[in-house]
């Protein structure tokens, strides 16, 4: 119950500054335990109900504080840094570009998000996404053609909720390839002036 009363007390510290997020946006927290993970549709939502040690207490702390957690899911490609975010699990069967632009164009069902993140460097904070890209032409290219989000990591993330997907890719001659996904919990945040309460 201590590392509760930290915890508690240090996120409540850091949402009430006013440098951070001052218009809002998005936290997340990596899973530091093993959980049953479901690809089925909405399958996710039951790893909230058994979060268990730390996992639990952040859940906890998060409730405290009105704020409400939601499981997503972080795909890898297997080359290239690129980070992206979804609701669920994405039934991948032939990709003929790359995974950005299956999920992250403007144009694309999945609704998915290439991860701009943010926060300490331990946490996996300051990546960017392209190895071939400075970072301010990696970041202006992804602004005008994919969907993109901040995301600050309180805790770092971690692989041990990973799923591995194989999918045919297309280039000059179709080949095996995969992607890994990694199950995370995020919260969206108010800006400043709507958290004066916390």
């Amino acid at each position: 119950m201590h590392n509760e009363a930290k915890l508690k007390q240090a996120l409540s510290d850091l949402l009430s500054e006013e440098n951070f997020l001052p218009e809002g946006g998005t936290i997340g927290f990596g899973l530091l335990h093993k959980y049953p993970v479901s690809k089925s549709s909405g399958g996710l939502k039951q790893v909230l109900s058994c979060l268990k040690g730390s996992d639990a207490m952040i859940r906890r702390v998060c409730e405290f504080l009105g704020l409400e957690l939601t499981p997503k899911v972080i795909y890898h490609e297997k080359y290239g840094d690129v980070l992206i975010l979804v609701d669920g699990f994405v039934e991948l069967e032939y990709v003929d570009s790359g995974l950005a632009e299956l999920m992250c164009e403007e144009k694309s069902s999945h609704k998915g998000f290439i991860i701009n993140s943010c926060g300490l460097e331990e946490n996996g904070g300051g990546e960017f996404e392209s190895p071939y890209l400075s970072f301010e032409e990696s970041k202006s290219r992804r602004q005008s053609a994919f969907r993109s989000q901040d995301v600050w990591w309180l805790t770092r993330r971690t692989e041990v909720n990973r799923e591995r997907s194989e999918y045919v890719a297309y280039g000059n001659e179709p080949s095996v390839s995969y992607a890994y996904a990694d199950v995370v919990l995020v919260c969206s945040v108010g800006g400043h002036a709507n958290r004066q309460g916390i």
